[in-house]
């Protein structure tokens, strides 16, 4: 295999790349979308293909490489138009997928990943699920025959009549086999009643909690015999009460047969005998114990098979994340309620507005409380029978069974208007919605679908300027509430940069850019921890890394919105320095823009005069000194100048 060694690393050829796809059990395709004249997507050509796929599909790779989709796949089904259209999607606009499918050409249902690194071109995984899926079949099938209950006083009276016990107590430890529980006992009802009320608490169902006494007593023999109850209780029980109750109850000898599955114990059955009386049949007991032991077993394993298959056949048709139904269990329900007796049907989708915000500037996991808060907010106001489900990354759909299109919007108000109430941090919880209702029964539910969430797309599309700028808006005002002295630094390096602009000649447009950038140069803040902000004593290694991510957390979050896109730059780059020692990128002297070297100033010269948590404001003419000590190095020497000159 070749290879070549680049900074300590190996890049591996492309032979050792097709050998790890070759070997994998993922299905792989890479290919391009085909446009016809009028640049409408037309077709697919596949450029590479691993051997699992090509062996799914039934020919050699070297006869699918370089062939329409076409070609491979004559007809298209609907659900193959789904996948067109998101190979299109994913090429077009660069849109990452990942959801559930039936390939009818393929025979098997598989979960997808689609994704593109370049404009036109797109990747697909296919990972097969058809085995797991049939494995989940089996086990719902197995599961509606599956009886775990256990009859713990059937066991017991079973037992204490084999034995010729007076009282029979039916006790199962647990998987540590230290602290036992009473699950049972046998015995004269009137006369248990009556010592429970001794006790002042019934015994059946207490927890008991180890006792190495007792413990070492029975350890050695499958059947303890004690001639007395006080001799197998020691200090668990009062003394003076338990030689009462022998007395009263003409109590004898006490019998403990362990419960045993293989070599550890797992519960014991404590016999109590009248006065006077012995242990009958101990051999058929012990067998008795034991086939109980191996019964236990048997249920405690059918238990938790039929929790692990609950669990699959839960995840099979539910979303992890949210809890919502997934699109699989959402095509299905489609189907299901598409007849005449549930008309007219309508499908509500929704798009989470601001997830991709989100995501970028602050992680998944705070993406994900997102679409969690916002699932549980919408379920809360769906009705019984209403199905709502995840179908994608930030899509929840709804299929309303006969709700009439003149309910819709009323249902949706009251969805937006619950949403509206709340917020996720920052953020304003909101969504974009589309909605279409299928009326007769000649009309493809598909089809409906599709429409509802052409809809939508259209909706999120004209809001989706508005949304974002509500966003920005909101982050800045909460970072401004959370800490008043970034505020102030902001509206300072704001008319800095206006001044040092002024100086500079530049015109109106770029002045008001300037200020823009200015005032929310620091937005990326938003994602330090406040104590980090506010501490007083020396940054720790990973305050720093923190702290140094909040050009780009603010380059991130400017960018999403077209009104601010351009300063999203100036906001990246405000922490370069002049002699390229800065972050995030290390650019130097002219490879900044002047914006952000304007802003690089001004936010020095503020920092310098202000009070901050860790010391007192400096002088200003301390600052002056300060920006002709680093002019050249950290600043550029002719902003540095003019600004020296304007502010003497």
């Amino acid at each position: 295999m070749g290879h070549c060694v680049l900074k300590g690393c190996f890049l591996m050829d492309v032979d050792f790349y097709r050998e790890i796809l070759n070997e994998s059990m993922v299905g792989y395709v890479y290919g391009r979308v085909l446009f016809d004249s009028m640049n409408k997507p037309v077709d697919f050509l596949c450029l590479d293909i691993n051997e699992v796929l090509a062996h799914d599909i039934g020919l050699r790779t070297e006869i699918i490489i370089n062939k329409k989709f076409t070609d491979i796949f004559p007809g298209h089904s609907s659900m193959d138009q789904d996948l067109a259209r998101t190979l299109v999607d994913s090429a077009v606009n660069g849109v990452s997928k990942d959801f559930e499918l039936y390939l009818e050409p393929l025979g098997k249902h598989y979960h997808i990943k689609v994704f593109s690194k370049r404009k036109d071109f797109f990747t697909v995984l296919l990972y097969d699920i058809s085995k797991q899926l049939k494995i989940i079949e089996i086990a719902k099938r197995f599961l509606e025959n599956l009886d775990i209950d256990v009859d713990y006083d059937e066991i017991n009276d079973q037992m204490r009549a084999l034995s010729g016990a007076r009282y029979s107590v039916f006790n199962l430890f647990d998987d540590d086999g230290l602290d036992f529980t009473t699950k049972a006992i046998s015995g004269d009802r009137k006369v248990l009643e009556k010592v429970f009320g001794y006790f002042g608490y019934s015994i059946i169902g207490k927890r008991w909690h180890y006792d190495p006494v007792r413990a070492k007593k029975i350890k050695s023999n499958r059947i303890t015999v004690f001639n007395r109850l006080r001799d197998l209780t020691g200090d668990v029980i009062n003394e003076t009460m338990i030689e009462s109750l022998e007395s009263m109850y003409q109590i004898g000898q006490v019998a403990v047969v362990k419960i045993m599955n293989k070599h550890r114990m797992i519960g014991d059955f404590t016999l109590i005998m009248t006065k006077g009386e012995s242990l009958q049949r101990p051999t058929i007991i012990e067998l008795f114990a034991s086939q109980t032991g191996l019964f236990l077993e048997k249920k405690k394993s059918d238990e938790k098979l039929r929790k692990t298959n609950e669990q699959i056949a839960y995840m099979s048709y539910h979303d992890q994340l949210t809890g919502l139904y997934n699109r699989r269990f959402f095509e299905e329900e489609m189907r299901r309620l598409d007849t005449e007796r549930n008309l007219p049907i309508s499908l509500v989708i929704m798009d989470v507005n601001g997830l991709k915000l989100t995501n970028d500037a602050f992680g998944h996991s705070a993406g994900d409380e997102l679409l969690k808060k916002i699932a549980a907010i919408t379920q809360k106001h769906c009705r019984e029978g209403e199905i709502i489900a995840r179908i994608g990354g930030d899509e929840i759909a709804i299929i309303l069974p006969a709700s009439d299109e003149n309910d819709i919007p009323n249902f949706i108000k009251r969805i937006a208007n619950a949403l509206d109430k709340h917020r996720y941090g920052f953020i304003k919880l909101s969504v974009a919605f589309g909605f279409a209702t299928k009326k007769s029964l000649d009309e493809d539910i598909f089809s409906v679908f599709k429409t509802a969430e052409e809809r939508m797309y259209h909706n999120k599309l004209l809001e989706s300027g508005k949304m974002h700028q509500k966003t920005v808006d909101s982050i800045l005002e909460m970072l401004f509430h959370q800490n008043r002295r970034e505020e102030k630094h902001a509206h300072s390096v704001k008319q800095l940069c206006e001044d040092i602009g002024l100086c500079l000649g530049l015109d109106k447009e770029r002045l008001e850019e300037l200020k823009k950038a200015g005032l929310m140069h620091d937005i990326g803040k938003i994602a330090i921890n406040k104590s980090v902000l506010d501490k007083k004593e020396a940054l720790k290694d990973s305050d720093i890394i923190q702290i140094r991510r909040h050009p780009e957390v603010g380059f991130h979050i400017l960018s999403s919105v077209s009104q601010f896109a351009s300063i999203s730059e100036y906001v990246l780059a405000h922490h370069e320095r002049w002699d390229g020692q800065g972050y995030p990128k290390g650019l130097k002297a002219d490879q900044i823009p002047l914006q952000s070297r304007i802003i690089a100033l001004a936010e020095a010269y503020d920092t310098i005069t202000s009070d901050t948590p860790y010391r007192k404001a400096f002088s200003r003419e301390y600052a002056i000194e300060e920006i002709r000590r680093h002019s050249g190095g950290q600043f550029d020497p002719d902003i540095a100048e003019i600004f020296i000159k304007s502010i003497k």
